[in-house]
């Protein structure tokens, strides 16, 4: 729509200063280009602009960021999605995705540089609560610090809409949360005709330890909307560890390990005590890139895609 709205402006002012031929602008042309500018004014974020980040704080972002920083992998997924490759200038070490990560400066992995970070004269850092200190640290600095961090599905969409709206991508955001949500609406469908009882027990794990995610975590809300039932939130709240009895008890249908599938069924097999367990029995145990289930970001339904995808090949199209 931009596109086009300049490319009739071009072309009114062109014929215009050749003054050799009148042009006739109908009624809906009209119509068209003044409901184009009402969109774009729309969408456009007015600066300064002063939003209240998800670590409760008032931030006010003077003008359009243009030297970006961001300090933790989700944020930096989003920020990718939402267009601004050109502005993000630096990442941490623990930034894989997408491929142009690779490309940026780094400021560090589990310890951020500060000084780099200062050195580098963003304009905008984003951030995340699981950065803790550091977010302090750097606004001590006098640095621009948005924090952003969504858990379920509900909050990664107000993240990514936040971050859409201090960086002027309001419109990127709309459309990458509706993408997501009829991700969501496409999962429930494939699901929705599935008996309670017929429902897959799901066991997931995040190392070969055992931790895993129980009641109230995101993932334990994506195996739901995918149709499975979370065995380890009968027994769990949070994030935590379960005995290789607990979970013989559990018996699963599915096991899903959030690492590599051959390192997870070769886990699966050394446990002897789990021969007998129906997902090992039935060879339905599985593996899944970590981070598109931990990650509360603009990939996140396509694990909750390819979760449905494992629990139930049949129904999903």
């Amino acid at each position: 729509m931009i596109k086009r709205f300049l490319l009739v402006l071009v072309t009114c002012l062109v014929l215009g200063a050749c003054g050799a031929q009148s042009v006739e602008t109908t009624d809906s042309q009209t119509a068209d280009s003044e409901t184009t500018e009402r969109s774009n004014d729309s969408v456009a974020t007015q600066y300064p602009l002063t939003v209240t980040d998800d670590s409760g704080v008032d931030v006010t972002i003077e003008k359009e960021p243009e030297r970006i920083v961001s300090i933790l992998p989700s944020v930096t997924e989003i920020a990718f999605a939402l267009g601004l490759d050109d502005e993000i200038i630096a990442v941490t070490d623990n930034d894989d995705y997408p491929e142009q990560v690779h490309e940026k400066e780094k400021v560090g992995g589990m310890e951020l540089n500060v000084e780099k970070i200062v050195a580098l004269e963003p304009d905008l850092v984003l951030a995340g609560l699981l950065n803790g200190e550091v977010v302090g640290k750097l606004r001590d600095l006098g640095l621009t610090v948005l924090v952003s961090e969504g858990e379920s599905l509900e909050d990664t969409y107000a993240s990514i809409e936040l971050i859409g709206n201090v960086t002027n991508r309001v419109a990127e955001a709309e459309e990458m949360v509706s993408k997501m949500q009829e991700d969501v609406r496409q999962v429930e469908e494939w699901v929705s005709g599935i008996p309670d009882e017929e429902r897959v027990n799901v066991w997931l794990e995040v190392s070969p330890e055992l931790y895993t995610a129980g009641a109230g975590t995101s993932i334990d809300e994506l195996i739901s909307i995918a149709g499975g039932k979370n065995v380890a939130a009968e027994q769990l709240e949070g994030w935590g560890q379960l005995s290789e009895e607990n979970v013989v008890a559990l018996n699963p249908d599915v096991i899903v390990g959030t690492y590599a599938e051959a390192d997870v069924r070769q886990a699966v097999a050394d446990r002897s005590a789990w021969s007998n367990i129906t997902a090992v029995k039935e060879n339905r145990v599985y593996g899944i890139e970590e981070s598109l289930l931990s990650r509360p970001g603009p990939r996140l339904t396509e694990g909750l895609r390819r979760l449905a995808e494992l629990f139930y090949p049949d129904e999903v199209n």
